[in-house]
């Protein structure tokens, strides 16, 4: 069994790496894609992430949604307004809901 050194130090087995390269190359464009928003340039940020989407799209489905999820987080970040728990999304009030629900028929089950 061979062992590689990894660049945070960290030394892993060539037999159990479960990760591709395609999959640490992503990783590693989510990280700086998300760094550079959060160093104020949002707007490049997400046009890297978004052409990066449309390459992985097709043969690297899971790193496409990976991608999608930092533009949702990018969006947090170019709009202060957007209210986040942990960086999820709040519940609705209580009057949005009542709204909501008198505006849709009642589903009969």
């Amino acid at each position: 069994m061979s062992t590689t050194n990894q660049p945070d130090g960290a030394i892993s087995d060539d037999a159990g790496a479960a990760a591709t390269t395609a999959a640490q190359l992503g990783d590693l464009l989510c990280r700086a894609v998300r760094a550079l928003g959060k160093a104020g340039d949002v707007e490049t940020a997400n046009r890297l992430a978004a052409r990066a989407w449309w390459v992985a799209r097709d043969s690297e489905p899971t790193l496409a949604v990976r991608i999608n999820g930092v533009m949702h987080y990018l969006e947090t970040l170019s709009n202060p307004t957007t209210a986040t728990i942990n960086n999820k999304e709040q519940p609705m009030s209580t009057t949005e809901l009542d709204a909501g629900a008198r505006s849709r028929p009642v589903a009969m089950t």
